[in-house]
């Protein structure tokens, strides 16, 4: 018997509560047609064999699904941005799911809304200019290559190792940030709402 709640599927990594599941549920808010099943399916080394095991005992020649998920650095990025495909998988265009929550205005009022009584002028300063002699190369600034470099995973931890006052950006701030999130703002999203709805 198979769990199939929708004939359109999409797997994605991480658990049913994961920041991939809430980015697709984003995605798909406001899709006029039928709306796919989201299956939250582990990791990404997984998807074939987990596939199997949902659509058993069919076959998944035969069925309309989709696998998501991050690029991680398992190809690089084009120079257009765009989903990429890689095997039967589409792949986020940025390193993953969480560096779409790198953005200063998202950043910027999360603070404003959060840490407005907490974050002091004169420790803000501080840490900015930390961080502005840390981060001095223009380039990769301007050229906004940190969106495709950088893993948002591992920002967030080194930040929490550095000092545990640092927002909690896999917690309260991904939980806030996906919620505000303009899904229309980023191309490759837009394409992977095209693909499903072409499922």
């Amino acid at each position: 018997m198979s769990v199939v709640s929708s004939s359109k599927v999409i797997f994605c990594e991480g658990k049913q509560k994961s920041l991939d599941t809430k980015l697709l549920e984003r995605v798909l808010e406001t899709m006029p047609v039928e709306r796919p099943t989201i299956v939250p399916s582990g990791g990404k080394f997984t998807f074939s064999v987990f596939a199997q095991g949902y659509f058993f005992p069919n076959e998944t020649v035969n069925q309309r699904y989709i696998v998501f998920r991050d690029r991680d650095f398992d190809t690089e990025p084009t120079t257009n941005i765009q989903l990429l495909k890689w095997q039967r998988q589409y792949l986020t265009y940025r390193a993953c799911v969480e560096n779409y929550l790198l953005d200063v205005d998202l950043i910027h009022r999360y603070w404003v809304d959060e840490y407005t009584n907490t974050v002091t002028q004169d420790r803000f300063e501080e840490s900015l200019a930390t961080y502005q002699n840390r981060f001095a190369q223009e380039e990769f600034w301007v050229q906004r290559q940190y969106l495709n470099w950088f893993h948002g995973k591992d920002i967030r931890k080194a930040m929490q190792k550095q000092q545990s006052q640092y927002i909690s950006l896999y917690d309260s701030f991904c939980n806030w940030a996906i919620a505000q999130l303009d899904i229309t703002q980023y191309p490759e999203l837009m394409e992977l709402r095209t693909k499903i709805e072409e499922l």
